[in-house]
């Protein structure tokens, strides 16, 4: 399905399920797929486990909460999964949404929408729903809204699931930590896992010189250790 993580077929309901979601940074952008700081925290579990568990990647370049919230509740549903062990979500911005392309598709097809998103292109039906959109996430109270349903659409999911680990991450990049911290406080998460990690978190870039590099993927890991393991 071009998610970056081991092939879905024969998965099994009594294995241990971990799943890592996110946008590019967790997707793996512009470095290597073993060089991903979800690649690098599953080897942590499956070492503290010592047996093998599937890595299961659901990260998706420019994706946020509300495509995490979809994702999840879709894959978990449709291998009619009754627990999982973990969901670890980072969230870099909390700007972006989905906008429907298609409803009446199988599969249903979605597009990513955020601040820098080209509104211009044509004089179609979705971008005069696009542009309207991109006034709505101007409004800090309209994306703490949103942010506030999928965060507790993931913890409902998790606990319909007897998951206990939940872990998710967000960064005040951007301008945005009044919302990051009001969002937060609304949703009572106990652990960010970007508390200390930001966009500077280590110097360097990966191949298209826009995503960070290997070295941040690995202090990353290296700084949420204890999240994990």
């Amino acid at each position: 399905f071009g998610f970056r993580c081991d092939e879905f077929k024969n998965i099994s309901v009594d294995e241990d399920i971990f799943i890592f979601v996110g946008c590019s940074f967790t997707f793996g952008s512009a470095v290597r797929y073993s060089d991903t700081w979800a690649f690098k925290a599953h080897q942590l579990i499956q070492r503290s486990r010592n047996k093998p568990i599937r890595f299961i990647n659901l990260g998706w370049p420019g994706a946020g909460l509300d495509y995490f919230a979809r994702i999840l509740v879709n894959f978990c549903r449709h291998f009619n999964f009754q627990r999982i062990e973990g969901i670890f979500c980072l969230c870099p911005n909390v700007r972006r949404f989905e906008i429907p392309l298609s409803i009446d598709t199988t599969p249903n097809i979605f597009a990513h929408h955020f601040p820098s998103i080209n509104i211009d292109d044509d004089n179609h039906e979705l971008m005069n729903i696009a542009r309207a959109k991109n006034q709505l996430i101007q409004n800090d109270n309209f994306c703490l809204n949103e942010c506030v349903k999928s965060v507790n659409q993931i913890m409902l999911l998790a606990k319909s699931l007897d998951c206990e680990n939940v872990k998710l991450g967000f960064m005040d990049n951007e301008g945005d930590s009044n919302v990051v911290d009001s969002l937060i406080r609304a949703t009572g998460i106990s652990n960010n896992l970007f508390d200390s990690c930001r966009y500077d978190l280590a110097p360097g870039f990966g191949i298209d010189y826009l995503h960070p590099g290997q070295k941040w993927h690995s202090e990353f890991v290296a700084k949420n250790m204890n999240n994990f393991i």
